[in-house]
Parts: C-alpha cells; structure tokens; sequence
C-alpha cells in the first residue's frame, strides 16, 4: 500500500493528503539532489533531517510555519513506513517542531499603496491571457478572500452574476466546508473579462487554465504571484496568501475592528485567528516606536 492510498484509507481530506505528499517529495528531491544517491528509509538519520531543515531555512528561506508542516508531513510518512513494516527506525522522534513566537506568527500584508502597485503591475502584462486571468485570481484572494487552494479548484459554473451582484461558489473549502461568498463589482468585472478572453469552449470546465488550456496548480499561481509581490514589497515576507491576509485585515479596519462579522466574512473556524489581525505587524510597531523618537 502507497502513501496516498494509506492516507485515505486514515481518513485523511484531500487537501491534507495532498500537503503530506508534497512535503515528502520535495524532502526526497532535495535528498537525492544533495547526496546524489537513493536512500533505505533506516539510513536516515535525523542529522539529514536537520540538514534539510537548515537549507530551508537559509538557502530557501522557507516561512517557520510551513517548515513545522513538512516537519509534521514527514512524521506522517515515517508512521507510515513503520506501521508498513517498510521501516524499523523513526529518525523524526528527534526532530522537534520550531516554536513560533507570536511576532513571527503575526500575517504579512500589503497596505494600500502596495495593492495599487499590485494591481498596476498586472496590468502591465503584454499577454492578455495572463493578464486577464492574474487580475481575477488575484481580486479572488485580495477582495475576497480566497485561499489558493480554493482559487485553484473552482469551477467556470462556480461563479454566478444576478445583476450587479456576483457570487462565488467553494466547494472544496478549508475543513471540506461549501460555502457562498459574494464578489464586489471589481471582482465581477475581472472574472468577466477573463471568461470572454478564456471562451467557453474550452473542454476544461476548470476557471482558471494555463496558457496551454490545462487546470491551473498552486505551484503555478505561485509562479505567477511570487515575483509580483517581491517588486511590491521589497523587504520580502510576502507570500500568495499575504493576498487573503491583506482581505482580512482590511476587513477589520472598514468594519471597526468587528472580530465576530469580520470571523463570519473570512470563514474562520474560530475567532483566535481572526485576532492575529489586530496585532500590529512589526512594521507597524516600528512607526509607533518612531514617533517617539526626538529626531523626527
């Protein structure tokens, strides 16, 4: 029995399954990349694992919190090896998840200025293909608050227009949840633009296609976001779901810090997260210190 079969049959969501297979893949890769030879699972030690962890760390500069997931991933997978009988030794019992300090654990997004250039930027785009499409995907996350995973999985039927007022469909939400969100006129407007330049005739029925016509992935997006948000926000930190955190904080700022509507608008399953957002981000805390200063 495979990875994802045993997965499944734990009665693992697929978003989940898919996060575990990916992480232990891309451990793999580097293994096999920085050893240059297949490994027996017991030959790992969990000094490779640290070594991993390290170029993580200062070679891809990987966010803590998605190293503590594919730390967490790869205890899955040797649970798996173990339980198999595939393996006899349990090198990530001596691999301790990174404690996040609250700092650290605060969301990054963009103010004001940086979504103008955002969208600014998009817009520069020659090809219209992309352009089109990065402008809907990205008003999906930054105005209303869609998750990556979720843009990915969305169906052209998924989105609907009764007027003036849009709704999008998710049917594969956090938690494997279906839920409506509405879609403000930006929104409508770009999804419309790029269903005209997309054509209905194509045989995927999925929103969001390459330019080869082929079902958009995560990587992919990220592809396409990435080096937008690196020219917008200099300083780095940035990610494809800053965008979602720039939703939520923007939220609480027009609804006057309205933690329980802004819980219910963002889909939190508990309003501590939504909480994190009412935390000034270091950037923030930095101005404030600096109005103290004599030399302004």
């Amino acid at each position: 029995m495979d990875f994802k079969t045993w997965l499944k049959n734990e009665g693992k969501r697929e978003q989940t399954i898919q996060v575990y297979v990916r992480s232990v893949r891309q451990f793999m890769e580097w293994l096999q990349i920085s050893h240059e030879r297949n490994w027996n699972p017991d030959e790992i030690s969990a000094k490779v694992i640290h070594e991993w962890i390290h170029h993580m760390q200062t070679i891809e500069k990987v966010a803590k919190s998605t190293i503590n997931k594919r730390i967490a991933s790869l205890k899955v997978y040797w649970s798996y090896l173990i339980k198999q009988r595939i393996a006899i030794y349990d090198p990530t019992k001596k691999i301790k998840i990174k404690r996040i300090s609250r700092l650290e654990d605060t969301p990054r997004w963009l103010n004001d200025m940086e979504q103008v250039k955002l969208l600014n930027l998009i817009r520069r785009e020659e090809n219209e293909w992309k352009r089109k499409r990065n402008m809907a995907m990205v008003r999906l996350m930054l105005q209303a608050g869609l998750r990556i995973s979720e843009v990915v999985n969305l169906e052209i039927e998924d989105y609907r227009k009764i007027g003036s007022v849009g709704t999008i469909t998710i049917r594969e939400g956090k938690g494997g949840k279906l839920d409506v969100v509405k879609a403000v006129k930006d929104i409508c407007r770009a999804l419309d633009e790029w269903i005209e330049v997309r054509g209905q005739s194509v045989d995927n029925t999925t929103l969001f296609l390459s330019t080869h016509k082929k079902k958009m992935t995560r990587q992919a997006i990220h592809k396409q976001v990435k080096p937008l948000l690196e020219q917008v926000s200099p300083k780095g930190g940035m990610t494809t779901h800053s965008l979602r955190h720039t939703y939520c904080k923007s939220l609480l700022e027009v609804s006057g810090g309205d933690l329980v509507l802004v819980a219910q608008m963002t889909r939190h399953e508990s309003i501590e997260t939504t909480r994190r957002y009412v935390t000034p981000s270091a950037e923030e805390q930095w101005n404030i210190l600096q109005k103290l200063s004599e030399e302004r």
